[in-house]
């Protein structure tokens, strides 16, 4: 029944048409949960910001957060999980960027982003490309051996058990060769002089005639684009030994 009212009301989450009845059936299972917990505080995690979140921020959409408040209820919500361990991190006190820069094996880094790259569309790769008014792209783009990595920035959860997780925030140069076709256009057309007799007097005579010269032909090049990607990676440490690396997830840059 509240579901259904909810929809008549148009009222979060369900949107202006009344319609997204799974976001509904989430948030009231979510108000259940929390009035029967003691201390009435849960963390939600959902990449849809645009029904749970203020303005698309890690923040808990005003009416939701109204109503929540009003259930005696305190409700956290993040859109991806590592911004809530980022929020969460730890302080460990050998994890600094010297002990990483140092430690950590940036060749690994480097390889499992590359795999990444292997299989990404390259339409927007394509689209980076700076092209003159005469050309235009094949849509083949190779990626070569060039890849430059660089720590942004980096924060640590320390788990119950004592692992901890060095999260990673990388940004990655790469090059692609690219191919383009141009289109080359020749105008060579010219006027000429031609002599003729005139059949009236027999006497010679001069007439201009034009003579069309114009090929359009196409060859094709190469350039050169170097994008610019995100890599988040999270490192499973253990002893102060790193044992394990992960890419959890990427963006261009």
């Amino acid at each position: 029944p509240e579901l259904v009212k909810r929809a008549v009301e148009r009222k979060k989450p369900l949107d202006d048409k009344g319609q997204q009845f799974r976001d509904g059936i989430l948030w009231l299972t979510i108000l259940d949960y929390a009035k029967s917990i003691t201390d009435k505080r849960v963390t939600l995690i959902s990449d849809n910001p645009k029904d749970f979140a203020e303005k698309g921020e890690n923040q808990l959409a005003a009416e939701l957060d109204k109503e929540s408040k009003s259930l005696g209820i305190e409700i956290k919500y993040f859109k991806r999980l590592s911004d809530f361990v980022k929020e969460h991190a730890s302080e460990i006190d050998f994890i600094n960027k010297d002990w990483i820069e140092s430690t950590v094996d940036y060749k690994i880094i480097d390889q499992l982003f590359g795999e990444i790259l292997t299989d990404t569309q390259e339409e927007g790769v394509l689209d980076g490309v700076e092209l003159d008014s005469n050309e235009s792209t094949t849509g083949h783009a190779n990626r070569t051996d060039y890849l430059s990595s660089n720590l942004i920035d980096f924060y640590v959860y320390e788990k119950s058990d004592g692992i901890i997780l060095l999260n990673l925030e990388v940004e990655f140069e790469t090059e692609y060769e690219i191919e383009i076709e141009r289109t080359i256009e020749r105008d060579t057309s010219r006027y000429d002089y031609r002599y003729i007799t005139d059949p009236r007097t027999g006497e010679p005579d001069m007439d201009m005639v034009f003579i069309p010269d114009y090929t359009v032909e196409q060859e094709y090049d190469y350039k050169f684009d170097y994008p610019m990607f995100r890599g988040k990676f999270v490192l499973t440490i253990e002893d102060k030994e790193i044992k394990d690396y992960e890419l959890k997830d990427w963006d261009w840059g």
